[in-house]
């Protein structure tokens, strides 16, 4: 019986393109990897300006801390612990947030005003029980801070549109006749107090006219 020669020369030619083929596949494989990979880059230059003029924007707007706007909204929201550790992959998350909470603000500032103007026009016309039945009544909440901006506004002309009272067809009459009214009562208190002037004037008036005429 012939033996196998297990050392042949076409078993080590079989062997060395087996472990080629392998080599060549984990190369592959590597390549895959790295191109299924995040980016690891950090930010650019035009980011990180990008950023920091949004955030610093932000704060003057509406008053608040900067670096409270990097901590709450950006740094805990993404994962780290300053921009440096932001990745470029990651600037589109960051300046979502931070877009996100300008429009907070803007609306919660937009309300606070609404608030103040509501308040202070029922204060001045002693409205203020009315417009807390109004609210009662239309949203069943009578803490202003709570509703939302549609809502204060329909409070808002509730309050205007009661302030204003309706004006009777009488009344506007007298009004277009009350400077007729007051120039009468001056000429009557002229002649009860300077008879003999009045006179005067009349009789001048008179001459005045004819020869006028």
């Amino acid at each position: 019986m012939d033996s196998i020669d297990v050392e042949g020369a076409e078993n080590r030619v079989a062997g060395r393109d087996i472990r080629e083929t392998t080599v060549h596949q984990n190369i592959i494989g590597a390549q895959l990897n790295i191109g299924s990979l995040p980016d690891r880059e950090p930010l650019t230059l035009e980011q990180r300006k990008r950023l920091n003029l949004l955030v610093a924007d932000i704060a003057r707007d509406y008053k608040v801390d900067a670096r409270t706007l990097w901590k709450e909204v950006v740094h805990t929201r993404i994962g780290v612990r300053n921009i440096d550790e932001i990745l470029r992959d990651q600037f589109p998350r960051a300046e979502q947030l931070l877009l996100e909470r300008r429009e907070q603000l803007h609306a919660q500032a937009h309300a606070k005003r609404l608030v103040a103007e509501v308040l202070e026009i029922a204060n001045r016309r002693d409205q203020y029980q009315e417009l807390m039945r109004f609210c009662s009544r239309e949203f069943g909440i009578t803490v202003l801070n709570r509703l939302n901006p549609e809502q204060l506004k329909q409070a808002l002309r509730f309050i205007e549109e009661r302030g204003i009272p309706p004006v009777e067809p009488e009344k506007a009459a007298n009004a277009v006749r009350k400077p007729e009214l007051n120039w009468m009562k001056q000429m009557l208190m002229l002649w009860s107090e300077y008879p003999r002037h009045m006179w005067v004037v009349v009789a001048i008036s008179a001459i005045a006219g004819r020869i006028f005429l």
